[in-house]
């Protein structure tokens, strides 16, 4: 099966061997040849986006239209993370880390929401209220909290492929050597 675009994927801080490939349909090989080389497929899911200027979720810095704020302690007033000697508060959670921590439970929420989405093939805004509604429902975890108190291996989103269907559907995968 050939790939319908390929990227190759550079990272700013060290060299990437990772290819971004996109696939139509729900088939999806489990190695890829290009040229003399076997790269091995895997599903790409990429981290949550979030804001550096407010810390919010889901936009960049530059499309930021909230208050800039303090990434360690969340105050409005004009002092960097640098300067700040204030003890560390998360927002999001209300708990002592910061705001931009992989270990916060909304962090680990947004990157479920990332996971289900591709993992099913739907909106970002379908996985959240999926998500929410497990929630609620108590057919998942059953409050932020216990999102948040399993381990970061565990998923809460399904191993099933899609069903095959007459439309296409794209997804991104990675591939890397070996």
């Amino acid at each position: 099966m050939c790939p319908s675009s390929v990227q190759k994927v550079t990272k700013m801080r060290n060299s990437s061997n990772m290819v971004l490939l996109t696939f139509f349909g729900s088939i999806i090989p489990d190695r890829v040849l290009i040229g003399p080389i076997n790269l091995r497929v895997r599903r790409f899911v990429s981290r949550p986006l979030q804001c550096f200027s407010c810390y919010g979720y889901g936009h960049s810095k530059s499309s930021c239209k909230e208050v800039a704020r303090c990434g360690n302690c969340f105050a409005l007033d004009s002092h960097t993370e640098e300067h700040c000697n204030a003890a560390d508060y998360c927002f999001h959670c209300r708990d002592a880390h910061q705001v931009r921590s992989r270990q916060c439970p909304r962090y680990r929420l947004e990157q479920d929401i990332l996971q289900l989405a591709n993992n099913q093939f739907i909106s970002l805004g379908s996985a959240r209220r999926e998500l929410l509604y497990r929630q609620k429902d108590g057919t998942s975890a059953t409050s932020y909290a216990s999102f948040a108190a399993r381990s970061s291996t565990e998923s809460t989103c399904p191993k099933t492929t899609p069903p095959a269907t007459s439309r296409s559907v794209a997804g991104v995968w990675s591939c890397s050597s070996g």
